[in-house]
């Protein structure tokens, strides 16, 4: 007599298309009204949003102003733009993403969820590299490195910063993917919703900074556009982030919480 199958050979082995769908399936019936409710979260949102919009005008405006000759000093234009070190609206996007790193810690401490401590380090790493303009730093030192001259000019400059990313983002991609695959419950859907904002953010400043970098001798108009995806993106993606961040932080543990982290 056949012995019957064990309960394990009996299991399907589900696809990863199939886990790729259901997590899809997750993200969009996410309640987001439910997370922008009470507390101030609509507000944030709203208020955060419009600081967003006026930082992409003012950039907007000042460099018209200055290839009108407007402006007496490129200094008064280079202020109010996205992409200037250490100005206004750079040092509002450190903040942002500091902020978002702040939470998401607070988030895994109240829930003991490790996702949200992975998701942590990244967008405090993001912020580290924001502030500390590393790879910048790591661009330039790239490029004095080189003696092939592969890195020479403005594009060979945006290989060398893209060059320093890609060695990142192994970690940085390491990171992420054990939050996806530490969290399960109803915190899944928050988690990949944090992941995929972090995704936009690195494409962001790798994608497009190279684009802008290749069309630096090319076309001033298509590289102002793409300099106004970058930064503008990066902003808002960071705007989506903190609000929901705060959301989380301020509903506190899900009932039957303190379990995804152990399993």
């Amino acid at each position: 007599m056949n012995a019957p199958l064990s309960p394990v050979r009996n299991t399907p082995i589900r696809s990863l298309t199939g886990r790729v769908t259901d997590d899809l399936r997750a993200v969009l019936a996410f309640d987001a009204r439910a997370a922008l409710a009470g507390g101030g979260v609509t507000a944030l949102l709203v208020v955060l949003l419009a600081l967003d919009m006026a930082a992409v005008i003012s950039d907007v405006l000042a460099t018209a102003a200055k290839h009108l000759d407007l402006l007496s000093h490129d200094d008064a234009a280079n202020l109010f733009r996205l992409d200037t070190e250490y100005g206004p609206s750079a040092f509002y996007g450190y903040a942002k993403l500091f902020a978002i790193a702040g939470l998401l810690a607070l988030v895994a401490r109240q829930r003991q969820n490790r996702a949200f401590a992975f998701l942590a380090s990244v967008f405090f790493y993001a912020a580290l590299d924001d502030s500390l303009l590393l790879h910048e730093r790591a661009g330039r030192a790239l490029a004095g490195l080189d003696t092939t001259n592969l890195f020479n000019g403005s594009f060979g400059g945006g290989l060398a910063e893209a060059a320093y990313f890609a060695t990142v983002g192994v970690f940085i991609l390491g990171l992420l993917a054990a939050a996806v695959h530490a969290v399960k419950g109803p915190d899944r859907p928050a988690v990949l919703i944090l992941t995929g904002l972090m995704l936009v953010i690195g494409f962001c400043a790798v994608a497009f900074n190279l684009m802008e970098a290749a069309l630096a001798d090319v076309s001033r108009v298509a590289m102002k556009v793409l300099s106004l995806a970058d930064d503008g993106g990066e902003l808002v993606a960071s705007t989506l982030a903190l609000v929901l961040s705060a959301s989380l932080a301020r509903t506190g543990p899900a009932d039957g919480e303190h379990r995804a982290s152990r399993e």
